[in-house]
């Protein structure tokens, strides 16, 4: 009895220091929007101005939601002139309200500079990302964007003006590109395709691949595949669209890989 009360110790023990590696990757504090009471304004260090705290009425998960009308969620992290940041959220437009429209550009900003030169150029050469406008469809959103020289400190801003619908937003994550990485898994020619996924996606490597597990972003485990072999293909059809975080074993070395689900 004590070894096995020892044994489940050690095991959440390592959970728990790999759930906090995955957390402390994303510079976003409450990117799960989990604090906060419901109905209440979204809780510091989320600014902006009508917003508040909701369980989604589809999935039922925590959201941010920007309310119908014009209203903002913005918040502020510190950054390293030259990095390429990843950037990832999860949205969906809520078909109610007395507003016709479901229009939203993301911008990744200067919070020193107002008006559209304070809008960082994006790594696909816009100056913000385009969200999809189909209502009560659940959407990922990730783009990256390069800091330029003498910015300390960059505001991811979701703004929209009237006339547009509400909005709800979870799973919003900031992290260094490549901070997700397999890097650890290099050595044995790992590779995970394709990326975005939608119903399955290979695993392959030139030694055996013990078994992977599922994060989501939060740092709960969604799933855990028995593999031994060096190649095989996941399913993802038990997945909801978003963004997860994928840990592989390889004999005693294990690498973190972020994972799209379309």
């Amino acid at each position: 009895m004590k070894k096995t009360t020892l044994l489940n110790l050690m095991i959440a023990f390592i959970s728990l220091l790999f759930i906090a590696e995955i957390q402390a990757q994303n510079l976003i504090v409450n990117g799960d929007f989990e604090e906060g009471e419901v109905e209440d304004p979204v809780p510091l260090p989320w600014e902006g101005f009508n917003n508040r705290i909701l369980n989604d009425d589809i999935t039922g998960d925590r959201v941010g939601q920007v309310e119908n009308g014009e209203g903002a969620l913005r918040q502020d992290v510190e950054v390293e002139p030259g990095e390429t940041y990843e950037v990832s959220f999860e949205y969906r437009w809520v078909d109610a309200g007395n507003q016709e429209n479901s229009n939203m550009v993301v911008r990744f900003r200067n919070p020193d500079v107002g008006g559209p030169d304070g809008n960082l150029d994006l790594a696909d050469g816009s100056n913000g990302f385009q969200l999809e406008s189909t209502l009560d469809e659940w959407f990922t959103g990730t783009f990256n964007v390069t800091i330029p020289d003498g910015l300390t400190e960059a505001r991811l801003q979701f703004f929209k003006g009237p006339p547009n619908k509400p909005i709800n937003f979870k799973n919003v994550v900031v992290q260094l590109e490549g901070t997700a990485s397999v890097q650890n898994l290099e050595m044995f020619d790992f590779q995970m395709y394709p990326n975005p996924v939608q119903t399955q996606f290979n695993v392959s490597a030139n030694e055996i691949i013990s078994k992977i597990e599922i994060y989501n972003v939060t740092g709960k485990k969604i799933d855990e595949i028995l593999i031994n072999a060096r190649q095989s293909q996941i399913s993802t059809e038990h997945l909801s669209q978003g963004v997860y975080l994928v840990k592989t074993f390889i004999g005693k070395n294990v690498g973190t890989s972020k994972l799209i689900k379309q």
